[in-house]
């Protein structure tokens, strides 16, 4: 059991620290996107992804399409 919540602690601590992505947290908890982003704000760990950093991939996003 021990080693369990230590695997999810350093899994958690990873995504907080932006070593790891969503999608990557999700899967490694064996979560869907939804589920974890839910997990994530329960436990007040925000995401580490700057407003800037979202804004340019979103502008990538636009100009690929």
């Amino acid at each position: 059991m021990a080693n369990v919540i230590t695997w999810i602690y350093f899994i958690l601590k990873s995504y907080r620290e932006g070593k790891m992505s969503i999608g990557k947290t999700a899967k490694k908890l064996n979560m869907t996107i939804t589920e974890t982003i839910e997990l994530l704000a329960d436990l007040g760990i925000r995401s580490p992804i700057k407003y800037e950093d979202y804004l340019e991939g979103y502008k990538s996003l636009e100009d690929t399409f």
